[in-house]
């Protein structure tokens, strides 16, 4: 029992290491030698919503650029909380 568990370990090792080398070079490979000397234009925010436009209430949270980045989008747009939303998100907010 314990010589084909080791076994099956050796066979599992064996074809998931290639997965895990290509991984790594691949992201390495994204992180270093991606082009980040790209200007980014951004546009101004859309139009606040008018009260009388909307079919629901919502609460604006601020503004939703990039996730990962401080650099300002290209096009920004409102986050927005409709009422329904879970009241957990608004208070992790």
């Amino acid at each position: 029992m314990v010589y084909a568990s080791f076994c099956y370990a050796y066979a599992t090792v064996w074809f998931s290491t290639p997965f895990f080398l290509f991984n790594i070079v691949f992201s390495l490979t994204c992180i270093f030698l991606a082009r980040t000397d790209r200007e980014t234009r951004s546009a101004p925010l859309p139009p606040y919503p008018a009260a009388a436009s909307r079919a629901d209430l919502f609460l604006v949270l601020g503004e939703q650029h990039h996730h990962a980045s401080p650099m300002p989008a290209p096009q920004p747009r409102w986050q927005l909380a409709s009422a329904r939303s879970d009241v957990r998100i608004m208070c992790a907010a």
